[in-house]
């Protein structure tokens, strides 16, 4: 993932429509895929090891766990959104959107 990111990043960086090239990579966006894929691996890795050491209770258990905490952790982030605050959370929704969910 961090590779074909990167190798976007430096094809999008050569063909740049703006016309001025800036000769460079964009470090913060880099730094920031870095950042992504690390926070990734260490919490995949604390995960498996919270599955592990409840080895006791069923898979179908932990998934359930696991998919609760996600919820209430993405009603707790989107409520600090401000466009949610102001507009509600449905209302940049299409059809497609609906279609989706």
């Amino acid at each position: 993932m961090f590779v074909a990111t990167s190798c976007f990043v430096i094809v999008d960086e050569g063909s740049s429509a703006s016309g001025a090239a800036s000769g460079g990579l964009p470090l913060g966006a880099m730094l920031c895929v870095l950042l992504k894929v690390g926070v990734s691996c260490y919490c995949a890795v604390l995960s498996e090891k919270y599955l592990k050491a409840f080895s006791d209770v069923p898979l179908t258990a932990k998934i359930s766990g696991m998919s609760t905490t996600w919820a209430m952790m993405s009603f707790v982030f989107f409520c600090f959104e401000p466009e949610v605050k102001n507009n509600g959370f449905f209302a940049n929704w299409d059809s497609m959107t609906w279609l989706v969910t």
